[in-house]
């Protein structure tokens, strides 16, 4: 049995607005331990992965001066990972990756019973006068059985890597002694590649099954996939499939199947939803014998965190549920609320003379606004991000119809960044990358193009190839407020609670 994780983002306390989503990383790290005893009573193997990005999704990732320094310790407590990986939003913080490499990952890369480590990162390096692997590039694993797993780790080609980081592109690692030396490893029986790699997107996934199906052209070959937020299993031929599972701790992906003379044999995939009635019926347990101590102990991390950080205080109480996933015109979207109240009422400074337009990437709301208690977490859970707002001063409305003539061809898959998809949908190849404030722009009138500063770095390249005598340069805008800062000051003030709310 295999088990997968992918894009947890943070949500290790469960979600409260899912009643069915009730399990946390405490009851997962008792499904671990129960499936490890498992496969010893049964006699079956159990591997484990996780394809990354632990941050930047909830306020016990997001709200620390380091974002990870809480999720690191609690993603420590399952125990027995076969592989896991890095993801972009991993790698997007300098002291992010300083922190993993300085603790987290010799948690997985030296206290070890495998060759070379857990944690691993293939094309992921630590800048330096000699540049050296954030993880380890491969690893060997050898099964109960004694068969002899390759293992490795791949991100995809990245290029908001923070500044001690640099990201090799998956072509270029694929030339590297290393990969040579890893396909001559000696008697393998099965390649297993965990990464946060898009699998729906050439070329990256494309790349490494080329690579190694040049030198295992039959060879039992498994790639666990992730960074697209989706449900997604592709068989590429009869020994060789990948898999993704989802995102936000929403589900957990299990493959089982016997490997019998490089063959998958008996093969089945599924995915379980992180309820606590599929985790008792995977582990062949009840509610009263399920949890551990272990899994108490994880708990217990988990509520000091939240408390610590008071991601449970109240804000305010929403009158409405708001979607991410509906058009901005509609007054139920999450963006409607977002650009049409949010942003005007707390962020646009009234003092500049020229008329105030906002823009925002479609991957900036990444939760729903949920009817009733809005609490810290919720805010963070929806705009984790804490960016900076910047803006583009005095352009004319022909230029700014320009911008966003040229944002409008660019879809979610283009997006530099994870975009919003439901877990059990596929993506919208339609949905734009890019939403902005909804009134009509005049020619005629001179304006200020705002946004986060990470959208800057899409917009001012497009304002330098449009109008080169232009400032394409992001000035820091005259506001006090962050991007996650700003929906929770908004919530406090404009939907407070009363004697007749739910909170």
């Amino acid at each position: 049995m295999m088990m997968q994780t992918t894009d947890i983002h943070g949500w290790v306390s469960g979600h409260p607005h899912n009643a069915t989503l009730n399990a946390d990383f405490g009851d997962y790290c008792s499904l671990v331990q129960h499936l490890q005893q498992r496969a010893i009573d049964e006699n079956f193997e159990f591997l484990l992965f996780d394809s990354g990005d632990l941050i930047e999704g909830t306020g016990l990732s997001d709200a620390t001066p380091i974002h990870g320094q809480y999720i690191f310790p609690i993603m420590q407590q399952i125990k027995n990972y076969t592989a896991l990986t890095i993801g972009n939003h991993d790698i997007g913080h300098a002291s992010t990756v300083q922190l993993m490499k300085e603790t987290f990952i010799p948690h997985y890369n030296e206290n070890k019973r495998q060759e070379d480590g857990k944690y691993l990162t293939a094309n992921s390096y630590m800048k330096g006068l000699e540049e050296e692997f954030i993880g380890q590039p491969y690893s060997t694993y050898y099964t109960k059985f004694g068969q002899k797993i390759l293992l490795m780790g791949w991100l995809y080609n990245f290029t908001l890597e923070a500044i001690n980081t640099n990201v090799m592109t998956v072509n270029e690692a694929l030339l590297q002694p290393w990969f040579v030396q890893a396909m001559q490893e000696p008697g393998i029986d099965m390649i297993i590649a965990t990464m946060h790699i898009d699998p729906t997107v050439p070329p990256e996934l494309d790349q490494i099954y080329t690579a190694v199906r040049s030198y295992h052209p039959t060879l039992p070959f498994i790639l666990f996939s992730g960074h697209r937020h989706i449900l997604y299993f592709e068989q590429l031929d009869p020994t060789s499939f990948t898999l993704e599972s989802g995102k936000y701790f929403e589900v957990v992906g299990v493959v089982e199947f016997d490997l019998e003379d490089g063959k998958f044999d008996n093969f089945t995939y599924d995915w379980y939803e992180t309820s606590l009635d599929n985790f008792y019926k995977l582990a062949n347990k009840t509610e009263d014998n399920f949890i551990t101590p272990e899994g108490i102990e994880t708990k217990e991390l988990i509520t000091y965190y939240t408390n610590t950080l008071h991601l449970n205080d109240t804000l305010g109480c929403s009158p409405e549920f708001y979607d991410p996933e509906k058009l901005i015109v509609e007054e139920s979207s999450l963006y409607n609320l977002y650009l049409e109240d949010v942003i005007p009422n707390q962020v646009f400074n009234s003092s500049l003379p020229n008329v105030q337009f906002f823009i925002a990437n479609t991957a900036t709301l990444r939760y729903p606004l949920y009817q009733g208690r809005v609490t810290v977490n919720d805010i963070f859970a929806i705009i984790p991000f804490i960016d900076e707002y910047v803006y583009f001063p005095d352009l004319t409305g022909t230029e700014v119809q320009g911008i966003l003539s040229q944002l409008r061809l660019f879809l979610s898959p283009n997006l530099l960044m994870t975009p919003y998809f439901g877990t059990n949908s596929q993506q919208n190849m339609t949905r734009p990358a890019y939403t902005h404030s909804i009134e009509k722009v005049d020619p005629t009138k001179m304006y200020d193009v705002v946004c986060a500063e990470y959208d800057s770095q899409t917009i001012g390249p497009i304002i330098a190839s449009l109008y080169p005598s232009v400032n394409s340069d992001p000035v820091p805008y005259p506001t006090f407020l962050s991007s996650t800062t700003a929906l929770g000051e908004y919530v406090a003030s404009s939907f407070p609670c009363s004697s007749e709310c739910v909170c």
